[in-house]
Order: C-alpha cells, then structure tokens, then sequence
C-alpha cells in the first residue's frame, strides 16, 4: 500500500512540474491576476490543511503567471521547511518551483546539503537543476 502511494505521489509530482509549461493555455484573459494572487495569499495563511494545500496547487499551476510578493514566499519556505508532512513538503517545493524566485531558488541551494529526508532532497535537487543558469 505504501509503494502505490509513493507510486501516485511521484505520478502527481511529474505532472505538477509539467503543468507549469502548459498553463498559459488554460488561463482566460479576463482573469484579474492581481486579485487571484491576493486570494491565493489569504487561502496559504489558512488554518484549514485543505485550504493551504488548495493555494499551493494553484501556485504550482499558475505561479509562473502571478506577481508573488516575498512575504508569499517566505511562507511557502516555512512550509517546504518546517512541515512535518513530506507530501505537504513536496508540493510547496513544486510551487517554489513554478514562482521562480531567486531568494527561494538560493535558499533551496543552501538548505539542500542538510535535508534530511531523502525523497525531499532528490526533488529539491530537481528543482535546482531546474532554474541552474545555463552554461555558455
């Protein structure tokens, strides 16, 4: 039971750092992003575990597209952090992914070396490889 739960975990993380290439496609046009983005922030500082994790898959769908204030950031780091739930972890690292912001990527790079959890460091290590500069 445990390895089919790895197995649709790791399945959902594929498609969740595939789905930031196609999202532009999905948005309308008369979407306020501004307003979604603050909606967003309100939805990630909930007390309810399912409202939180809601925010996060919006911002692994549509991070890339928002203006994400630092203060959103940082509270996703808390939460790829201090998170005692490795599912929760992964999907918070796969919206740092999509948001793609340099304090967040230069955190990842520095906390990667003492990450614990193996499964979290592989993805972190992922992400990393993701947003490298390339080499020319």
């Amino acid at each position: 039971m445990k390895s089919l739960k790895s197995f649709l975990v790791a399945i959902t993380l594929v498609f969740g750092f595939l789905t930031p290439v196609f999202a532009n496609n999905f948005i309308p046009q008369t979407v306020n992003k501004v307003l979604f983005a603050k909606g967003l922030k309100v939805a990630l500082m909930s007390d309810n575990l399912g409202v939180r994790q809601g925010a996060l898959q919006q911002y692994v769908m549509y991070g890339q597209d928002l203006k994400v204030d630092q203060a959103t950031v940082f509270e996703i780091v808390k939460i790829y952090r201090n998170s005692q739930n490795e599912p929760m972890r992964i999907l918070a690292l796969s919206a740092l992914s999509s948001i793609n912001n340099s304090w967040a990527n230069d955190f990842l790079e520095r906390s990667v070396k003492s990450e614990k959890s193996v499964w979290v460091q592989e993805k972190t290590r992922d992400v990393i490889g993701l947003h490298m500069p390339s080499a020319k």
